[in-house]
């Protein structure tokens, strides 16, 4: 920003317009550069967060699946020793 400010006062003042011309061709370059990083980081941040839901949807299907097995094995762990008994109607 200090640089761009900087070229409206050489504009302001009539200074050299090559100088001032190269000033904002640096200046647009440094942006164009600024704009790609931002692109870039926001591709990252997309599939970071895509990465996040697959994983949170695995634990939640795996949860699902594998819930009621795993609490009545250890419900039948701790309760093994009850005797079922079938009662006839």
């Amino acid at each position: 920003m200090e640089q761009f400010n900087t070229a409206l006062e050489e504009i302001e003042e009539g200074g050299d317009p090559s100088l001032t011309s190269a000033r904002l061709d640096a200046i647009i370059r440094g942006a164009m550069g600024e704009r790609a990083r931002g692109v870039e980081a926001y591709n990252n941040l997309l599939a970071l967060t895509a990465l996040q839901l697959a994983a949170a949807a695995a634990l939640i299907y795996a949860t699902w699946k594998m819930f009621p097995r795993l609490f009545w094995r250890a419900w039948l762990n701790v309760k093994g020793d009850w005797l079922v008994e079938h009662e006839d109607r």
